[in-house]
Formats: C-alpha cells, sequence, structure tokens
C-alpha cells in the first residue's frame, strides 16, 4: 500500500510527512521581496516628500501670485488708463493746437483786409463804406462776444412805441432811431452814426457835429428800434471811431437816409434850399457819416422790469427804483 504523498501548504512544498523542503529558499525570496517591497516604499515615501515639498512650493508660489501678480495686474491696468489719458490730453492738445491755427489763420486774413482797407484809405483820402465797416468791426471784434446778466436780445420785449420822448422816463439815454446797427448776429455791441456836420440855418452853413466827441468814453442805457416798436437793449460804453475814417464815409444801407437828414438840421428846410445845402457839403447828395461804437457792458434790470411795467399800465412796488435813478448794474470792465 502506498504511503501519504508529500504534503502542501499553498504554494510551499513541505515534502514527506509535513517536513518543509524549500522553506529556506522561500524565506530567501520573501526576504528579497520585502527588501524590494522596503525600498519601493522608501522611494514612494522619498517621492512623497519631493511631492509634499513641490506643493508647498505650489502653495507659496500660488500665495505670492495672489497677492503681487494681481498688483502687477492693476499696475499694468493703472498704466494703460494713464497711456489713454496721456493720449487724450495728446489729442486735446492737437485740436487746440488745430483751433488756433485756425484761429490764428481767420486773425491773419483779417489783418490782411485791415490792411488792405487801411491801405485804401491812404492812397484814395477816402473810404468807401466797405472799407470803412471792415475797420469798424475790427475795432469791435476785440471786445466778449458774450455778457453775463445780459438777456439774449431776441427775449427781450418792447418798452414803448417809436416816437416816444424816451428822456422823460430815462436818464443817460442813448437813443439813435434807425441809425444803429449791430456788429454781429448775437445782437449784443453796436455802431451808430450821425452826420459829421450839422445845419445851421440862422448862419445858413454848416459847423462839425459834436454829438459822438461828446459821448466818447460815457456809458448810457441804449434802446433801439424793433419793428414799430422800441427795446431797452442795455448799458453801452461809448467809443469815437472817427479817427479810423477822417472825414466820414457813406453810410451803410441800413442807416435812413430821412434820418440824417433830420439829424443834420436839414428837414425843416424847403426841398430847395436843402438840396443846395447838401450839395455845399456832399456834391455826391450823400451826406458823409461819422460812427459811434457801443460797447455792451451790462443790463439794468431794474430799469428794464419798471419800463415793462410803465408799459402795460402797472404801479411799481415800495422798493423799486424810479427809472432813470441809480440802479444796480451788472458792469463787464467796468
Amino acid at each position: 500500500m502506498r504511503g501519504p504523498g508529500p504534503i502542501t501548504y499553498g504554494k510551499i512544498d513541505l515534502g514527506e510527512k509535513g517536513e518543509p523542503t524549500d522553506l529556506e529558499n522561500k524565506y530567501d525570496e520573501l526576504q528579497v521581496v520585502r527588501d524590494e517591497l522596503n525600498a519601493r516604499c522608501a522611494e514612494l515615501e522619498a517621492q512623497n516628500k519631493r511631492l509634499h515639498l513641490t506643493n508647498k512650493n505650489l502653495w507659496t508660489e500660488k500665495n505670492t501670485l495672489e497677492q503681487h501678480p494681481l498688483e502687477t495686474y492693476s499696475d499694468v491696468i493703472e498704466a494703460a488708463e494713464n497711456m489713454d489719458i496721456d493720449a487724450q490730453a495728446f489729442r486735446h492738445n492737437i485740436a487746440s493746437l488745430r483751433e488756433d491755427c485756425r484761429s490764428l489763420e481767420g486773425r491773419l486774413e483779417k489783418l490782411n483786409t485791415v490792411n488792405s482797407a487801411l491801405r485804401s484809405r491812404i492812397q484814395n483820402g477816402c473810404v468807401s463804406t466797405s472799407v470803412a465797416r471792415v475797420l469798424y468791426d475790427d475795432f469791435m471784434g476785440a471786445f466778449p462776444s458774450s455778457l453775463v446778466g445780459r438777456p439774449d436780445f431776441a427775449s427781450l420785449q418792447p418798452i414803448v412805441k417809436t416816437g416816444t420822448q424816451l428822456c422823460l422816463y430815462v436818464d443817460r439815454i442813448l437813443y439813435m432811431p434807425r441809425r444803429t446797427i449791430w456788429t454781429s448776429d448775437a445782437r449784443l455791441h453796436a455802431l451808430a452814426f450821425g452826420p459829421t456836420d450839422h445845419y445851421d440855418p440862422t448862419l445858413r452853413s454848416w459847423i462839425q457835429a459834436t454829438d459822438i466827441s461828446g459821448l466818447s468814453g460815457h456809458w448810457r442805457e441804449l434802446f433801439v428800434d424793433v419793428g414799430d416798436s422800441v427795446v431797452y437793449a442795455g448799458t453801452y460804453r461809448c467809443h469815437d471811431l472817427r479817427y479810423l475814417c477822417p472825414g466820414g464815409t457813406p453810410p451803410p444801407e441800413l442807416v435812413s437816409p430821412l434820418e440824417m437828414l433830420h439829424t443834420a438840421n436839414l428837414w425843416a428846410l424847403e426841398p430847395a434850399d436843402r438840396t443846395q445845402a447838401i450839395n455845399v457839403l456832399a456834391p455826391s447828395g450823400i451826406l458823409p457819416a461819422e460812427c459811434l461804437g457801443l460797447q455792451c457792458i451790462g443790463f439794468n434790470m431794474t430799469l428794464y422790469e419798471a419800463l415793462k411795467r410803465r408799459s402795460r399800465g402797472t404801479k411799481r412796488g415800495a422798493d423799486e427804483v424810479e427809472p432813470g435813478l441809480p440802479a444796480k448794474r451788472q458792469y463787464l470792465g467796468q
């Protein structure tokens, strides 16, 4: 009868009767495997330490990036915004320079026109209406083109009908009906015209007019015609412009010839005497005119409101200053 065979336990052969045969070899193999596992564990542990160190470095870098790069980004944004501001300022400077160039070109053209007008006056000994207007506009163009406190002229209400004796209501008045024209569409500054000479019926001769010389340097409350009504325009300083066109010039077309005759004291003469008197002074039949520059320097609102109420027939308030008496004004350059 065959005896029992070798006893095995797992893959380990224990030999006959359960005695191990390759145990030492297996143990050695296990030792090798254990050493390999230990080495692998040591390698993994070292790798883990490196990963921990790398992770720590990454977190440190992350924290640094969360702080400093944001500042760097803000710096970049701020620098870009500053560059944009600088670019806008540069473009604004370019636009301003171009505007200055256009202004200087316009001024140069105007100066050339004025120079031509002066040459014409010197060469011809007299000045045409168009040349005179160039000289007058050049003088008036030095004044401000707007005035704080002076309402837009189109909004001003009529005070009285034409033909009313305004001197009965207002002191220091200047009213030259149909002989006052505006220097621009803004209707702020103006030019007023009068004959260079007045006719004296008693002496039957011409005498030099003193209207403009008497007003030069003074201020007046200016009234002008608008249709069949009179409008208060504001407070004006008077400038004598006779030196620009010595001897006078033909008046502009907007100036009424009849008003010029009336101002020159010719209207009361008989037609034949009037024609003879005109031919003595002006053989062309056109009375020479001299010019008064009118610079707007303020607006007497108290006077304006009082005149409006008077035109409506309403009574003034107890604390209101009577028209023509000193009242608060808004002046520019005075």
